[in-house]
Order: structure tokens, then C-alpha cells, then sequence
């Protein structure tokens, strides 16, 4: 069996088998239609930092996908993850029991979960 093992590693390594020959340049055509990128099954298409009337820094981050949700994340509360729900205005995600609700509306956020509500807008000075 020992002699057997470097016999089928050497037949298999070996061939008669030839290269494939490397590609004419001047043969290949470059295609130069425009792309217009598509978003995946499950893309992030924003990232936003807000300031809080509470104090309280965010980072939210958006994605579409079979999914839409928000990712929100304070430097206290760490990351939470809120589906997409029906708005009869803006965008709003909630927990299914609805204790905690992130609605946009334009470039602010009403917040809403333990602590109270808050509003929340851009601010690329907030540390996280």
C-alpha cells in the first residue's frame, strides 16, 4: 500500500494533456457597455450617524434586500436590528411588538423604545 500511493500521485500528476494556448490580445474585444449596478439580495445602502435631543448617538445603517431593516447602534445599547414596517408616511422599522420604533421621515428620526421618545438628525461629529 505504500509503494501504491506515490504510484497514483505520480498518475495523477502526469498527462498527456496540452496548455491551453494564452489568448491573442489582439483577438479579444473589450466590452464597454455601461453597467448600472444592482443592488444584491441583501445590500447596506446607508450608513448615518445622528445626534439624539436625549444625548444619544446613533449609527444607522439601512439595508434592502428580502429584509428591508434598520441596524441601530449606541455606544450604551449596542446593536439592534428593527424590520421594516408599514408607514402610512416615511419609513418606519419596529420591534413586532412595536416597543421600539425608528421612523424617518426626510433626514430626521423619531425614536421611540425604553427610555422615551426622542427626535434624532445627522451629525457626522457623533463617536462611536
Amino acid at each position: 500500500m505504500k509503494r501504491l500511493v506515490p504510484v497514483l500521485f505520480l498518475a495523477a500528476c502526469g498527462g498527456d494533456a496540452e496548455a491551453p494556448a494564452p489568448a491573442d490580445s489582439a483577438q479579444v474585444a473589450l466590452d464597454t457597455t455601461p453597467v448600472i449596478p444592482t443592488l444584491g439580495p441583501d445590500t447596506i445602502t446607508a450608513a448615518v450617524k445622528l445626534a439624539c435631543a436625549d444625548g444619544r448617538g446613533v449609527l444607522a445603517t439601512y439595508y434592502r434586500g428580502p429584509g428591508n431593516r434598520v441596524v441601530i447602534a449606541t455606544e450604551q445599547d449596542g446593536p439592534m436590528v428593527l424590520p421594516q414596517v408599514e408607514s402610512a408616511s416615511g419609513v418606519r422599522y419596529a420591534t413586532p411588538d412595536g416597543a421600539v420604533e425608528w421612523w424617518n421621515k426626510g433626514d430626521s428620526v423619531t425614536w421611540k423604545d425604553a427610555k422615551g421618545t426622542t427626535q434624532c438628525g445627522p451629525n457626522s461629529d457623533v463617536m462611536l
